[in-house]
């Protein structure tokens, strides 16, 4: 044997050794790259679920305030109503109405 075939054969398994380290590298790079596209889809699933309850409050909430807004509206309408029908009946007003002295 000579250097060359010493070197030649030692270097030999050390290829050998970085390609099935190549390859379990290979390997658990596929399965981190799977679990990313996995914890991916599942984030925005999640993320679409949490948006979807929102919009669904705010959907809620908003049929509320519309109600209540309504109710507040007429309930003004209302007491502008009794006021006007009050200021009508008294004499005082309707003659300084009728005079024109605002």
């Amino acid at each position: 044997m000579n250097a060359t075939s010493a070197a030649i054969a030692g270097t030999a398994p050390e290829t050998a050794k970085e390609k099935v380290s190549s390859g379990k590298w290979f390997f658990v790079f596929a399965i981190v790259l799977a679990a990313g596209t996995l914890s991916g889809f599942y984030a925005v699933n999640d993320y679409a679920s949490g948006t979807d309850a929102i919009v669904k409050s705010a959907n809620n909430n908003s049929a509320r305030f519309e109600a209540i807004f309504r109710d507040l509206m007429q309930a003004r309408y209302r007491t502008l109503n009794i006021a006007a029908e009050t200021m009508l009946q008294s004499r005082v007003t309707v003659e300084a109405f009728a005079k024109g002295n605002n």
